[in-house]
């Protein structure tokens, strides 16, 4: 006879083991309860039926696994998982509204006890405020303060891009807001209210090009009630929640003043992920460093998602120094001559003699071998362009193909390496969809003065 455990002693943080469907077997793992549901709701954003939210001990979870209070089995002792950590939160909120979008939440955020009580939070797009009610949320967007542009200063704007720094000192509770809806995405974030000693950088794109890349990206919807809802993880929210800026949030990264660090904390919405903007946002914070003329990387350890992030980063960095400073090429140009694709049309990027690009495309030479023979390449030289460190260069030499490379100080690169990284380097750029994957930030847009903060690095000012 099966023992059915009280409902009493299942509450929020209760060790329990639960079965679960693995493919053709079943198994018995440890979970602790997040969410208690009362009795008689429904969830909003479809999930199976059920009482329990668990969530997988040792597991990466994103979002609550629901079951029934009979296939649940209470555990009185720890969890036998080692470096397991349990649950503080007492409820899940389920999604979010944001701007023209609903977001289904991949973890829990320590937002204050009277809005844990709802499954769907309201976020205004401007100033990051939550509501619980549909009323004030329409009443706040009306009287918001920041309508025009997020707080702080603009330091860079090139037509496509927008990015402003918010101090977390002057811009207190913007910064805590955006804190706490990024942990709802982010698993690893543990800082939301002392942001005094952290600097946020938010990036926001022009409105018709992000539509442009959104329907390229994803396809087109006019059905603008359940769009996007397979692809983006939401769907539209109501026509009241229409932006008037002519720019739009899409993500931020935040570093600590004293830290040595190029950031520390890293966010892109899941609505506009496969965009290229984890990479523009990485790509501004070592711009950034180079004005401070320093070698830096991001804080450790990193997540899963951020380490293929920052890899893809890496890898493309050096590829690009490779080919443009080291070969002569002429980069702009040859990523001007590939097509742009959209994943609706399902275009194949030909890049034979009948798409119009020649093997002199993008050369500053008569051919792509001739006369420059062998390439030698010093580590010293490429990370002092690059701002990368030297175990991030290793990594990303090692990811290369057709390049032979060992832990060494300098390397050559011979001319049939060349071609072949040439070739690699438009197969990678010619799948890139949309304009803001391809596009490239410029150093003179960036309008910024380094602090005369010191940096704190290891047992050393520097």
């Amino acid at each position: 006879m099966k023992f059915l455990a009280p409902r009493a002693i299942l509450v929020p943080g209760a060790l329990v083991a639960v079965c679960l469907d693995r493919g053709e077997a079943t198994a018995e793992v440890e979970a602790r309860i997040a969410q208690v549901r009362p009795l008689g709701s429904s969830s909003t954003m479809g999930q199976a039926s059920g009482e329990f939210g668990i969530r997988v001990i040792g597991a990466d979870n994103r979002g609550l696994i629901w079951v029934d209070y009979r296939d649940l089995r209470y555990l009185a002792g720890p969890p036998s998982t080692k470096g397991a950590t349990l649950l503080s939160e007492r409820r899940w909120i389920e999604s979010v509204i944001l701007g023209q979008y609903t977001l289904e939440t991949w973890y829990s955020s320590p937002y204050p006890e009277p809005y844990t009580e709802v499954t769907r939070l309201l976020i205004c797009p401007y100033c990051m405020r939550y509501m619980r009610t549909e009323r004030a949320y329409q009443k706040h967007m009306e009287a918001c303060s920041l309508r025009m542009h997020p707080p702080g200063l603009r330091i860079y704007a090139d037509g496509y891009i927008s990015v402003y720094e918010v101090d977390g000192r002057s811009s207190k509770l913007f910064c805590q807001c955006l804190c706490l809806l990024a942990k709802l995405f982010l698993d690893s974030k543990s800082l939301f209210y002392d942001t005094e000693i952290f600097l946020f950088y938010v990036m926001t794109v022009d409105r018709n090009v992000l539509e442009q890349d959104m329907r390229d990206a994803y396809g087109n919807c006019d059905d603008q009630n359940a769009g996007y809802r397979h692809n983006v993880r939401g769907t539209f929210a109501s026509p009241t929640a229409y932006l008037e800026r002519d720019e739009v949030f899409v993500g931020y990264f935040s570093k600590e003043k004293t830290e040595w660090n190029v950031l520390a904390c890293l966010l892109v919405l899941p609505c506009y992920h496969r965009m290229g903007l984890g990479t523009q946002l990485i790509d501004f914070a070592y711009l950034i460093g180079g004005v401070e003329n320093r070698q830096a990387g991001p804080e450790e350890p990193l997540s899963k998602l951020g380490e293929a992030t920052f890899h893809i980063y890496w890898r493309r960095r050096v590829l690009e120094y490779i080919l443009g400073d080291a070969l002569g090429l002429d980069l702009e140009k040859l990523r001007g001559e590939l097509p742009l694709i959209s994943s609706s049309s399902k275009e194949v990027v030909d890049l034979g003699p009948s798409s119009g690009l020649t093997e002199d495309s993008g050369l500053s030479h008569t051919s792509r071998t001739s006369g420059i023979g062998h390439v030698k390449i010093s580590i010293v030289d490429l990370c002092e362009a690059t701002g990368l460190l030297k175990r991030h260069a290793f990594t990303a030499l090692a990811a290369l193909p057709h390049l032979r490379f060992r832990q060494t100080d300098a390397f050559e690169i011979p001319p049939a390496t060349q071609d072949g990284l040439i070739s690699f380097y438009r197969r990678q750029e010619g799948r890139r969809i949309g304009k803001l994957a391809r596009h490239r930030l410029q150093a003179g847009a960036l309008h910024w003065n380094t602090y005369t903060t010191l940096y704190r690095r290891k047992d050393r000012l520097v």
